[in-house]
């Protein structure tokens, strides 16, 4: 226990903020998971979504709840998660390429050059 009145009031701050931050730390949390959720499930509603977990990411952040760059590393996960689903269902709807010859934009591939023969070292015997 404080002995001092700044230190009994110092433990009184902090247990406020501690419950403060408990409730914060918790809606950033089920903003995160709500997102990723949506992500996996349905790409269409995760924009709304992605947009709110970003916006509480980014005020968390600001208000010193968690690191910026803890921020910048979970908006990074949403983003690829987000670009993943894109890219699967963009995938899953496009029509093949028609196949004729050589692919488009392929470059044929020169031949290396022969590598230069190892020098012969010299045993120097005394």
């Amino acid at each position: 226990m404080p002995h001092t009145p700044s230190a009994f009031k110092r433990l009184r701050q902090n247990e406020e903020r501690r419950i403060r931050n408990l409730s914060a730390m918790r809606t950033l949390k089920t903003s995160f998971q709500k997102a990723e959720t949506a992500l996996k499930a349905d790409p269409a509603k995760a924009q709304e979504a992605l947009r709110a977990a970003v916006a509480q990411l980014d005020r968390q952040a600001a208000r010193g709840l968690i690191h910026h760059n803890t921020a910048a590393r979970r908006k990074s996960r949403l983003m690829r998660l987000l670009n993943a689903s894109a890219s699967a269902t963009s995938a899953a709807s496009a029509k093949p390429a028609k196949k004729t010859g050589e692919k488009a934009g392929t470059k044929a591939k020169a031949e290396k050059p022969a590598p230069k023969p190892a020098k012969p070292t010299q045993n120097k015997q005394a």
